[in-house]
């Protein structure tokens, strides 16, 4: 891992929300686009990503098993794509 990978993932640590997710912004609320996007960083560069974010991703999952946009599990569409994407690079079942 380089200087640049290295210092994007500390900065992705600092902006992780509480909740485990990742908003657009720092402070905003978490989404499953930029949470998604975040794990995906973590995995294509074999760094182990924080277990709050795997959590915070699969509870925003619908029973219908669709994703939407957040946990209040609205507008279920291509959302759904990036989580099982994301889920896909966790290793686990």
């Amino acid at each position: 891992m380089d200087d640049s990978q290295s210092r994007g993932l500390l900065y992705l640590a600092r902006m992780q929300n509480a909740d485990g997710g990742w908003g657009y912004h720092q402070n905003g609320a978490s989404y499953v686009e930029p949470t998604a996007a975040a794990l995906m960083a973590h995995c294509l560069l074999w760094a182990p990503a924080p277990e709050s974010a795997w959590r915070w991703l699969r509870t925003a999952q619908r029973t219908d098993g669709a994703w939407g946009v957040d946990h209040t599990g609205a507008a279920p569409s291509w959302m759904s794509a990036w989580a099982v994407w994301a889920l896909s690079g966790s290793g686990s079942d």
